[in-house]
């Protein structure tokens, strides 16, 4: 190897603090994509059937999954699901209920409202959020905090 001027090992020098660089970035990366996943917040929403003696026919959604459609509730049933809210992401998911010919419809869970339907608890990283619904005679009644809340009475079609 001829060194003339010093060049040869400079041009050596930057090639291995460009490596070194380009191996922290990797690392960077790997370890962000690897938090998103960790960071991922767990949601829970459950919807019950409070009365005694009536079926109650449910359907819930969101813009990409169909939770159920047309499906019996039966006395003190109970439906859940989960779902992990990825970072930066708007989660909607709405149910609309039939009881003896009264509709109700609500949104079970709501990215922007959720504070407001739903209990938090915080696993470490994230918040992880469970909407807790109950559907009584005279409407819809959500949980947060430990009391029992009135959100709306049965109607006509939504």
């Amino acid at each position: 190897m001829v060194v003339i001027n010093g060049y040869t090992a400079l041009r050596e020098k930057v090639f291995c603090l460009w490596l070194l660089e380009l191996m922290l970035l990797v690392s960077l990366l790997h370890s962000t994509f690897t938090l998103t996943r960790v960071a991922q917040a767990q949601e829970t929403v459950t919807v019950r059937n409070s009365l005694e003696t009536d079926d109650m026919i449910i359907t819930c959604f969101s813009k990409d999954d169909q939770i159920s459609k047309d499906r019996p509730l039966h006395p003190s049933e109970k439906m859940s699901w989960d779902f992990h809210r990825p970072f930066l992401w708007w989660a909607l998911f709405a149910c609309h209920t039939v009881y003896k010919n009264q509709h109700i419809c609500w949104d079970a869970y709501d990215e922007h409202h959720k504070e407001t339907y739903c209990d938090e608890s915080f696993n470490g990283i994230v918040s992880d959020y469970h909407c807790m619904w109950d559907l009584e005679s005279d409407g819809v009644y959500y949980y947060i905090k430990g009391e029992v809340k009135f959100y709306g009475h049965w109607a006509g079609p939504c």
